[in-house]
């Protein structure tokens, strides 16, 4: 069997124009009879927080869950989840994709992630605290923080299930261009420096306004827009883990919080002071 490969700036540009809403979680118990997927038109966000399970009707991937694993299912699933040797706790939630990328390949229809706590503890502590009701609830930006942290959640998860080689040749885009793909990659690996149209043009090997032009017909977007959306992704990640506003910034290449404020603002909807006030109120 040929090795999958994922091309990390491709993988990085579904993330970023990805954003998914968690709605209804709660910490539930799995029937005894199971939890069927997919059955009332919408996908499903599960976080086993105890015990074990069997996931019945999945096509390929882990079929059993243990404490700390993930699974996330689409409407279309045909899944069960079956609790095994006794009770199974899990936070349990309708899954809404609010944005995807036209042009990229599906997920699959039910997507199990084992060991998710083991390799991202911060973020497994957001997930377990998503039907806890510790949540503070207070405030119209708490709906939109909320949805963010999900996104972060999912974010990471499919992340983690993309570079362990579970995903299908060619995901998540079934075209690219390696001529562009020399611009996004330079992008990702130095979030920090701060790219002209003209270097990210050379570097792709075509004229500032050819390359410009490309760019934007195939990502639907402008270099700038792309930068700033990956570095806010991962100012997202790095606030939820607790990382402080000024250094986030730092590590971002802005010179001051001001302006790394004024972005994310206009990114998440909320100042990062308050998405990582938030995130550590979850993690509490």
């Amino acid at each position: 069997m040929s090795e999958t490969v994922v091309v990390p700036a491709l993988l990085d540009q579904f993330l970023a124009e990805s954003e998914w809403r968690v709605t209804g979680a709660a910490d539930r118990e799995i029937p005894s009879s199971g939890l069927r997927l997919g059955q009332e038109g919408h996908g499903t966000f599960l976080f086993l927080l105890s015990g074990s399970a069997h996931v019945a009707g999945t096509q390929d991937g882990p079929d059993r869950l243990e404490a700390g694993d993930l699974l996330l299912a689409t409407p279309l699933s045909t899944a069960t989840v079956v609790p095994r040797g006794g009770r199974a706790l899990a936070v349990i939630g309708a899954v809404e994709p609010v944005r995807t990328p036209t042009a990229a390949a599906p997920l699959p229809d039910t997507l199990v992630l084992s060991r998710f706590a083991a390799r991202e503890p911060a973020i497994a502590q957001l997930a377990g605290s998503l039907g806890s009701g510790r949540r503070r609830g207070q405030g119209p930006a708490d709906s939109v923080v909320c949805a963010r942290i999900a996104t972060t959640i999912l974010s990471v998860a499919v992340r983690l299930w993309a570079v362990a080689g579970c995903a299908p040749a060619g995901w998540p885009t079934r075209t690219s261009d390696p001529f562009l793909q020399r611009a996004v990659a330079a992008i990702h690996q130095d979030l920090s420096h701060p790219w002209t149209v003209s270097e990210l043009a050379t570097l792709s090997a075509m004229s500032r306004t050819a390359f410009a032009e490309r760019f934007r017909r195939c990502f639907g977007t402008t270099p700038a827009e792309y930068a700033t959306r990956a570095r806010m992704t991962q100012a997202e990640r790095l606030l939820a883990a607790g990382r402080s506003v000024s250094a986030v910034a730092r590590s971002l290449g802005y010179d001051s919080d001001e302006g790394f404020r004024r972005a994310f603002r206009r990114h998440a909807g909320v100042a990062p002071s308050a998405w990582r006030s938030d995130a550590l109120v979850a993690l509490a």
